[in-house]
């Protein structure tokens, strides 16, 4: 498991009234591990984004990483969706200096996910579940690093030997004008191999959003909070996240690119430019 894996999961011991208070006050908000295409009110459709991540260099070297991630969104029936996504990372580390200069690297598939989601009707409250079994090769810490720099709400997806399981809220209400509201939030399980208490954290995040028949443009933020630690500060606790994304409409294509930012918390990189094709059936 990485560094940034071990201070994530460290910080994450039993904590058990704090947690059930929690997640009883976040029943109503949601968040989950994937990309904003998963939460768009097309029933169908399958994306590919591909992710750099632009990191810090250091006074030895820099590194270096990318992921392609693969998603779908799978209509089971009216009120039933499907949600399917792989992860693959690159990472490697440039080492400059005396004696000599040096690349190392090495890749390794992520966690997949797969999840399900519950509709009633045209309402715009709905349920997320999903569950991430274990992909990644332990071994790969160089991939695992970029992963892990990706996405705040897709952080589980490289997670070396662990399992998560979350079970989610998502409300998107149309506003004036084209506009729209998305508000998500709630809790995330994980389950080391080694055994233990599960460990949670909670994640929310707010974004605006507007579509026409051109493109679709949404901007906002995310937090997580690990909900366990002993002698941790608010702050040590919480990580958090800005992102903008705009996808063009394109019969049933929709290329996009999105931009996320780092704001607080463990994340190594300056940010993360990413690009993605859609394809809507």
């Amino acid at each position: 498991m990485s560094h940034n894996s071990h201070t994530i999961l460290n910080l994450m011991e039993k904590n058990s009234i704090f947690i059930l208070a929690a997640l009883m006050l976040l029943l109503y908000c949601e968040v989950e591990a994937q990309t904003n295409y998963l939460r768009q009110k097309e029933t169908t459709f399958i994306n590919v984004e591909y992710n750099l991540p632009m990191f810090k260099e250091a006074a030895f070297g820099k590194k270096t990483g990318w992921s392609v991630i693969l998603n779908a969104k799978l209509k089971a029936s009216d009120n039933l969706t499907v949600l399917l996504e792989v992860p693959y990372a690159s990472g490697g580390n440039d080492y400059w200096g005396s004696p000599v200069s040096k690349t190392e690297s090495d890749v390794t598939w992520g966690n997949p996910l797969i999840g399900l989601e519950i509709r009633n009707g045209d309402s715009d409250l709905y349920y997320e579940f999903g569950l991430r079994i274990p992909g990644t090769n332990k071994n790969s810490w160089r991939a695992i690093s970029a992963g892990e720099s990706i996405d705040l709400e897709r952080m589980t997806a490289f997670f070396s030997e662990s399992v998560s399981l979350y079970g989610l809220l998502d409300f998107k209400p149309e506003l004036l004008n084209k506009f729209y509201l998305m508000i998500n939030g709630g809790p995330i399980f994980f389950f080391h191999k080694e055994g233990g208490v599960p460990q949670t954290s909670l994640m929310f995040s707010n974004r605006f959003g507007f579509k026409n028949d051109l493109f679709n443009l949404t901007s906002g933020f995310e937090l997580m909070v690990f909900l366990s630690g002993k002698n941790i500060s608010l702050s040590e606790r919480t990580t958090t996240q800005w992102d903008i994304s705009v996808s063009v409409n394109f019969a049933n294509f929709n290329p996009g690119l999105i931009f996320r930012l780092p704001l607080t918390g463990w994340n190594s990189s300056n940010g993360v430019i990413g690009f993605n094709l859609g394809y809507n059936f």
